[in-house]
């Protein structure tokens, strides 16, 4: 019987290309809205979706040595579905195989200060995730629709990075301390 391999913690933390390293299990939110990128299904292939502030476990992300982004909850891992390159698929939650269409890179688009629950103050970055098969980064769908106002349950849509950047695709990891 053969199990599906658990990627290796990056050491308990979430370390980013510019430096930036947050200890802990985090939350990605979407800066433009407040959403979180979340999963409320045990079912592989089902999509990830935004969530509300209020989402709990559902929200908390691992990022692994592999580059795999992965769910506190369900275990799974952020996937490009059946390794496509078109713009506009959802991006789903999948067992670990260690696919390229399952490795994420974090470009940064600015540093923000964030003051935590302590009263000390850190620079969090705020990040486009980029899938390494296809180069798509992860957006929520429908932003430059006139009168779109994000849904919590939506999903997640990986696209083309729009430039100058819009707030649907960067994120900020927030730690859980």
């Amino acid at each position: 019987m053969s199990t599906v391999p658990t990627p290796p913690l990056l050491h308990g933390k979430f370390q980013f290309f510019s430096g930036l390293t947050v200890e802990g299990i985090g939350i990605f939110r979407n800066i433009g809205h407040g959403f979180s990128i979340g999963s409320r299904s045990k079912k592989q292939k089902d999509g990830a979706l935004l969530l509300g502030n209020d989402a709990g476990p559902f929200t908390n992300w691992d990022v692994r040595q592999t580059a795999a982004i992965q769910n506190e909850w369900n275990g799974f891992v952020l996937d490009c579905p059946d390794f496509r390159r078109d713009p506009g698929v959802p991006a789903v939650m999948w067992p670990f195989n260690e696919g390229i269409n399952q490795q994420w890179d974090f470009q940064l688009f600015k540093n923000i200060p964030y003051t935590d629950g302590a009263g000390q103050t850190r620079n969090l970055g705020a990040y486009w995730i980029r899938n390494r098969l296809n180069n798509l980064v992860l957006t929520v769908p429908g932003i430059t629709q006139p009168g779109f106002a994000p849904k919590d349950g939506m999903p997640i849509i990986l696209d083309l990075e729009i430039i100058p950047a819009l707030a649907s695709q960067i994120w900020i990891p927030y730690p859980l301390f």
